[in-house]
């Protein structure tokens, strides 16, 4: 929470991100291959961008102060996401991409080179918007999560609050950030289950029921006063819109339904999501919050945490897990994994978290250089 003389707003993990990652990061300066470190953020719902070349002094980026002359401070965005673009000649570039949070905004979607602010494309009702779709006009208050595809595409997904999911593609390996192909494609809606969808999604790569390998999302809906929450777990493998009726619906077992393309479940009503599901070793973990029952004419508030582990798929020694935490526990912070390759919550102790365990592998391979082989190699 940020107070100031006006008023008081709240932000999130997801309304900030910072350049480089680790990938790109000199390890001594912290900087990248352009000497360049970029602090990017959504405060109030406007951008900032600050360049922390050097931290002690940080200075304003791109952006002009005290007007809005650039496409970026035109209006209110709901998500900032930073995607790491690879070119032709290997070096790492970052693109902001920003969602709307005003369903009546010319750009619903926005994508700017983060070293220089340039608009690279652009998504919406504007003159000359590309995929001027009208499904867009939605709140997107989720950020975008990203994976890399086989051919060196850059995949990122997205999932407005009514939850419709989409997909944004942009081709392998340009020569410069300015010549980035760019498409759009709506994969799912979920309107039907009546859910919120603020939470940004979780991507991981799975195999259908035939052997092949697609992206897997997994997404909640978090409950309102009509719907309870709800959870999301699909591979993008077709080519018509995935509907909630196009997922197995899994109530009861220890082990998911035959599927061929994912499942859904619906929490009790009482239950809100605590920590969004995340993707590990093809399960997904999730921590919800039930409100604690009392007799009490004037009870004092309290949750009780419950910690998920869902396995992908049946047949296989993962079984589903659930552990009900002491109302007296911390809040439940992100999932982690310790040096034995065991399951933890922050703030969550490990005899209360010891039934969400998951077995992960520890070895690992990484190609460090390339030559040619010697005869006494």
């Amino acid at each position: 929470d940020i107070s100031t003389a006006d008023h008081q707003y709240t932000v999130s993990e997801n309304d900030w991100a910072h350049w480089p990652d680790s990938r790109a990061a000199n390890p001594e300066t912290g900087l990248d291959g352009n000497g360049q470190r970029w602090l990017y953020g959504l405060v109030d719902r406007q951008l900032v961008v600050l360049d922390l070349t050097l931290p002690e002094q940080p200075r304003s980026g791109f952006l002009p102060i005290g007007g809005n002359t650039h496409p970026a401070q035109a209006g209110g965005w709901g998500s900032l996401s930073l995607l790491p673009l690879i070119l032709s000649s290997g070096q790492h570039e970052p693109l902001l991409l920003l969602s709307t949070a005003d369903p009546a905004a010319s750009s619903h979607l926005l994508i700017l080179d983060g070293r220089s602010g340039h608009v690279l494309w652009q998504a919406g009702s504007a003159p000359g918007a590309q995929s001027a779709d009208p499904a867009l006009t939605q709140d997107w208050q989720a950020a975008w999560r990203s994976v890399i595809a086989a051919d060196g595409a850059l995949l990122a997904y997205g999932v407005d609050e009514r939850g419709a999911v989409w997909r944004l593609r942009i081709a392998a390996k340009p020569a410069q950030v300015g010549d980035i192909q760019v498409s759009l494609s709506r994969v799912a809606d979920f309107s039907s289950t009546g859910a919120l969808y603020s939470y940004a999604p979780s991507l991981t790569w799975l195999r259908d029921d035939q052997g092949r390998r697609y992206p897997a999302i997994a997404l909640a809906g978090a409950a309102t006063t009509a719907s309870a929450a709800s959870v999301m777990a699909f591979l993008d493998s077709q080519a018509a819109l995935i509907t909630t009726a196009d997922l197995a619906l899994w109530s009861t077992g220890a082990q998911p339904p035959v599927h061929a393309m994912g499942w859904r479940r619906t929490l009790a009503t009482t239950e809100q999501i605590a920590q969004p599901p995340r993707w590990l070793n093809q399960q997904l973990l999730m921590a919800s919050e039930v409100p604690v029952p009392t007799a009490a004419s004037c009870p004092a508030w309290a949750w009780q945490a419950r910690l998920y582990r869902w396995p992908w798929r049946a047949g296989s020694t993962q079984v589903a897990a659930e552990v009900n935490l002491p109302v007296r526990a911390n809040a439940v912070g992100d999932p982690l994994v310790n040096a034995e390759g065991q399951l933890r919550w922050s703030g969550v102790s490990a005899t209360d978290s010891q039934a969400t365990e998951v077995v992960v592998p520890v070895g690992y391979r990484q190609r460090v250089r390339q030559r040619q082989l010697r005869a006494d190699d």
